[in-house]
């Protein structure tokens, strides 16, 4: 929701007529860590739309999640498997 708050107000988006407006206005967006986005800094990629986040590996013991690694948005980007046509 975060996310979509960004590109509502970069796009000045005000209705269902603007939807391509709003869409190009999250196609690269780039979202830094803080209270809006705990999880750490997020890329959604232009060409098709996915999100890079930074990732938790955890193991849960007993009800407590213990975690194991951190791994780096940068690493979890993979080559796009299709393109969306703006």
């Amino acid at each position: 929701m975060n996310c979509l708050k960004l590109g509502i107000e970069k796009s000045g988006f005000q209705g269902r007529d603007e939807t391509m407006k709003l869409i190009e206005a999250l196609e690269g967006l780039e979202m830094k860590e803080g209270y809006d986005f705990p999880q750490g800094d997020k890329t959604l990629r232009k060409e098709d739309h996915q999100a890079f986040v930074r990732e938790f590996i955890y193991e849960v013991n007993d009800g407590k999640y213990q975690i194991k690694d951190v791994v780096p948005k940068e690493k979890t980007i993979a080559p796009a498997a299709c393109q969306f046509a703006a």
